[in-house]
């Protein structure tokens, strides 16, 4: 098939140059070659992330963690609630947005680890955050 239609898609409008693109990498993925490399490069992605998996046992809270977090674990622990706690950092975010940085979804992110529940499970957001 070659590279034409490629070529002559990139020479016509938006709307036909989707389409020859289409038909030759669908034509190309169904070819066992590089299906093959398909799963050796899949395969050599997932073992270079065991490492990385694995020391997340050994990882522990650091200053920004504490820092970040400190007015979700009081609410947590005065009220026991885990709505007290979310809005806790809820608040806390929009604190940080208007004050610090302007990262509001990460340092939600940061006001709701596992960690500050109990530091046992401070490797959970390590793995919350490989796989989602």
């Amino acid at each position: 098939m070659g590279l034409s239609p490629i070529v002559i898609g990139c020479v016509h409008s938006h709307a036909t140059s989707i389409l020859p693109f289409k038909e030759v990498l669908s034509v190309s993925l169904t070819n066992s070659k590089f299906r093959r490399l398909h799963h050796f490069v899949a395969f050599c992605f997932w073992v270079s992330l065991q490492p990385l998996l694995l020391t997340a046992f050994y990882a522990y809270p650091a200053v920004d963690d504490y820092a970040m977090g400190r007015a979700t674990h009081l609410a947590y622990q005065s009220s026991g609630s885990l709505l007290t706690a979310l809005l806790a950092a809820l608040t806390r975010t929009v604190w940080y947005y208007n004050n610090w940085i302007g990262y509001y979804f990460s340092s939600f992110l940061s006001g709701i680890q596992p960690g500050l529940f109990s530091e046992k499970l401070y490797p959970i957001g390590i793995f919350l955050i490989f796989f989602f």
